[in-house]
């Protein structure tokens, strides 16, 4: 820890941070990890390094406390710390870390769900987890769709799942009217229902 410290203040630098947050965590050692926390506030400042810490209090499995530092006022959306977040959780697959990162910054201010929806979603293609996929869109689809181009990103996602489910009422009243037609044209498009289905259209929204 002392030699941490000299090089933050000598260099500039975090040299192995996470190793060390991810210690302190396990260890439960809060006066280090505010040591630590401090430190990196002074170089990377507040809202990197207070995302820094949600990122390992994942890692270790402690999500309540990763959530709680979500609900620090005036904490805003860092999108591409996100971006890479998810990214590389994907890419290492470790999805339950994934999901659990999805699910504590549903409420963070300017938060892109898109974003990480879409790489839950592909996740549970790459582990070919189909029983997730209902489950991730219909969560999906309760964020109120606003637009047309996003009920195109269901398409190669339900194509994979290979199951009926989107058909029901309750995945589909999270769609406007003029959604559903649309959502269903592009089905119909791409062969994943016939052009002769019947579609209860008639208690659609008006």
């Amino acid at each position: 820890m002392d030699a941490f410290e000299k090089v933050c203040k000598e260099y500039k630098i975090t040299a192995v941070k996470h190793e060390l947050t991810l210690a302190c965590i396990k260890l439960e050692d809060t006066e280090k990890l505010q040591k630590i926390m401090d430190l990196s506030i002074s170089i990377h400042g507040e809202m990197n390094s207070l995302y820094d810490l949600v990122f390992a209090f994942i890692e270790c499995g402690k999500v309540r406390q990763a959530k709680k530092i979500l609900e620090t006022p005036g904490l805003r959306a860092r999108h591409q710390r996100l971006e890479n977040r998810c990214k590389r959780l994907l890419e290492e697959n470790r999805l339950t870390e994934l999901e659990q990162l999805v699910a504590i910054t549903k409420d963070v201010f300017d938060i892109d769900r898109n974003r990480m929806f879409m790489y839950l979603f592909e996740g549970y293609r790459r582990k070919n987890d189909c029983d997730k996929v209902p489950w991730c869109v219909d969560n999906y689809a309760k964020r109120r769709i606003s637009s047309l181009s996003e009920v195109l990103t269901f398409v190669p996602y339900l194509r994979y799942s290979g199951v009926t489910w989107w058909r029901d009422d309750h995945f589909l009243c999270f769609f406007t009217f003029s959604q559903r037609a649309f959502f269903y044209e592009k089905l119909i498009s791409t062969a994943m229902m016939p052009p002769t289905a019947k579609i209860r259209v008639h208690d659609m929204d008006q």
